[in-house]
């Protein structure tokens, strides 16, 4: 149990202004984790 979690830093958007939120989930079925966020400049005000 004293075995480190190793991350890799990858860009998968650009231009985001404020990402609030980021979930992963399998939204394909195919079994590998995708990614899906929100960005504050979405104009809902």
């Amino acid at each position: 149990m004293n075995e480190l979690i190793k991350f890799e830093e990858r860009l998968i958007g650009d231009g985001y202004k404020y990402t609030i939120g980021v979930s992963a989930v399998d939204l394909t079925g195919t079994g590998s984790l995708d990614l899906v966020s929100t960005d504050t400049d979405v104009g809902l005000y």
